[in-house]
């Protein structure tokens, strides 16, 4: 038979380890230079960022139920810190956006890249890229707010502003 003291003493240990191995390989996932198209400077890539992202979400879980059934609660917030700070960081300053009108930005059709930015600069980009309408056409880079998206012709004009569900 185990006593009281070496259950809390176990249970203490693996609470620590699900942290410790969350700070590790959320420090690989932030700090690990993880190259897209090629290694990084310390070899690695983007499946290897896919590994660790899906290890921490695991350890994580892990973490947070074990903490739930053994009703430990410091521990349990310190582990839900991370996850509610990226929340807070990436999700809540894009919710406060409003939709935008387009037939309201129509008027930004001909002006340059640099007008546009400063009409539109309080409100946070979504999507950026390049996008071509058929294979004779233009390349046209575009930037998606939320309600509109602008289209830019090559020279830096926007070429047209449209509405975006």
């Amino acid at each position: 038979m185990t006593d009281v003291g070496t259950l809390k003493t176990m249970v203490a240990i693996i609470i620590t380890v699900a942290i410790l191995f969350q700070l590790v390989t959320l420090g690989f996932l932030v700090f690990g230079d993880i190259g897209f198209d090629h290694p990084g400077r310390y070899g690695l890539d983007f499946g290897h960022g896919i590994i660790l992202a899906v290890v921490y979400v695991l350890s994580l879980l892990f973490g947070l139920i074990y903490c739930i059934i053994k009703r430990k609660y410091l521990p349990l917030g310190l582990q839900a810190v991370v996850p509610l700070i990226a929340f807070v960081l990436f999700a809540m300053p894009t919710a406060s956006d409003p939709k935008l009108d387009a037939a309201q930005y129509q008027h930004l059709v001909g002006k340059s890249k640099a007008e546009a930015r400063v009409k539109l600069g309080k409100y946070r980009v979504k999507a950026s890229g390049f996008v071509r309408e058929s294979v004779d056409a233009e390349m046209l880079e575009f930037e998606y707010y939320r309600g509109l998206e602008i289209f830019y012709s090559a020279d830096g004009r926007v070429v047209k502003v449209e509405a975006r569900k």
